[in-house]
């Protein structure tokens, strides 16, 4: 049944940070910049569950009877978690009693399976799970103590000989018709944190994002910043874990975040592509401003003849006018600044009919509107419209203390370390 909502009814606010459903990257909104802080917590990410439905909601997970005269089938009776288990059962014990998962192993990598088992009593059984076969030069036997009437997790660990098809085994009673049930299974390849050398961090609809192409994992972190997302409208993140040799080990879940424009059609966001920290927004005198596009032609005169022959292409990128609204000395030092700072973003409200773009500044002037000793003027800036500048090896370039700007402030890595308990909080997101 829908809520009716009295007219006049103050909505809460939408959040202002999100976790991906694993629990691999959060959003944070950076409100005051008109940003998002992007964390990855690599330890999640270093140790991904291979199982592709460990809980056996959607159904057996690829787990597979070993014989024909065995039963695999998702169940209800009896669950860890969830609404469903998987039921095994062996048809007849004197040739196979289990199920089995098969994956692609590499040499040398440290596999560890373990999940949840429900043995009713009376249930004849000698084993509980197995890892073993196909790549591994051995079978590993899990040998705890078997738990009746309640839930118990087994784990073992096996090593890949070489690469190639690994095997993990559950099993059923020792006798034909006795079932025992599983549940929340979990199949790492015992990856360290160590093992990541960084974060492609993504937008999800527009591609690799600065300062996370890569985002370099340190001390079991990664932390980007995306500072050009549209406003007025929900964006979402996702982040690729690489290893030194350069493969993908594992993609995180989506964090989506709402980010809202700004307040009034006649205010702009102007954002430094190098220091975001510079970033402003700007009440404009008109919510639109000029545009002008330059036209590429070239004209001769031919001999003999009346018409101007000609060549043309395609028109110059716009080049934008502002008339923006200074209130204080601070605020005019900080737009200079921002304007020598290089490349820009330029985002205007969603409402009006100009596209958030890349530009270089151009021509400046100022005049006052009102009187001197109110230090109030009238900004006119030009922007040229630009292609995006290039993501890829971009540093991390947050508000606050960015990282880059560490060996400013600090004089050795010991006052750097004594200064801070993370590298999150290095980069002054925490």
């Amino acid at each position: 049944m829908p809520y009716v909502i009295a007219p006049g009814t103050q909505l809460p606010p939408p959040p202002t940070t999100n976790t991906s459903s694993d629990g691999t990257i959060t959003a944070t909104l950076d409100a005051a910049h008109s940003g998002v802080s992007l964390y990855i917590n690599v330890n999640e990410a270093a140790s991904p569950n291979i199982l592709p439905d460990p809980s056996f909601e959607s159904g057996t997970g690829r787990f597979a009877p070993r014989m024909d005269t065995d039963s695999v089938e998702r169940d209800s009776s009896r669950k860890h978690s969830g609404i469903y288990s998987l039921k095994v059962t062996p048809g007849d014990a004197t040739n196979s009693y289990e199920a089995r998962f098969s994956f692609d192993a590499v040499a040398g990598r440290t596999y560890t399976f373990s999940i949840w088992q429900y043995v009713p009593s009376g249930t004849d059984r000698n084993r509980n799970i197995a890892m073993g076969q196909g790549i591994f030069s051995e079978i590993h036997y899990n040998t705890d103590a078997v738990v009746f009437d309640d839930w118990q997790q087994v784990t073992v660990t096996n090593v890949a000989a070489t690469s190639g098809t690994g095997y993990v085994h559950i099993y059923g009673g020792d006798t034909g018709g006795q079932s025992v049930w599983f549940d929340d299974g979990r199949l790492t390849d015992g990856l360290a944190p160590s093992d990541i050398v960084g974060f492609n961090v993504y937008s999800e609809n527009r591609g690799l994002i600065y300062s996370g192409a890569p985002a370099t994992a340190v001390g079991g972190e990664a932390v980007a910043y995306d500072h050009f997302m549209p406003v007025g409208e929900t964006s979402a993140w996702y982040a690729e874990a690489i290893r030194a040799d350069g493969s993908v080990i594992y993609t995180t879940d989506i964090a989506a975040l709402f980010v809202p424009a700004q307040t009034n059609t006649t205010e702009v966001w102007i954002k430094s592509v190098g220091n975001p920290t510079l970033s402003m927004k700007l009440k404009a005198v008109n919510d639109m401003p000029s545009l002008s596009y330059g036209a590429r032609q070239s004209f001769s005169q031919v001999l003999g003849k009346s018409n101007t022959v000609g060549s043309y292409d395609v028109w110059d990128s716009p080049t934008t006018e502002w008339t923006l609204y200074i209130k204080t000395v601070e605020e005019r030092t900080q737009l200079v600044n921002l304007l020598q700072s290089g490349p820009l973003f330029i985002q205007p409200h969603p409402d009006i009919d100009v596209d958030d773009f890349y530009a270089l500044p151009g021509d400046f002037s100022r005049e006052y509107a009102g009187s001197s000793f109110q230090k109030d003027q009238l900004v006119t800036v030009s922007f040229t419209e630009i292609d995006q500048p290039a993501v890829e090896d971009t540093p991390l370039m947050t508000p606050g203390n960015s990282w880059q700007f560490v060996k400013d402030y600090y004089a050795t890595w010991d006052t750097v370390k004594t200064s801070f308990d993370s590298w999150k909080s290095v980069t002054g997101i925490e």
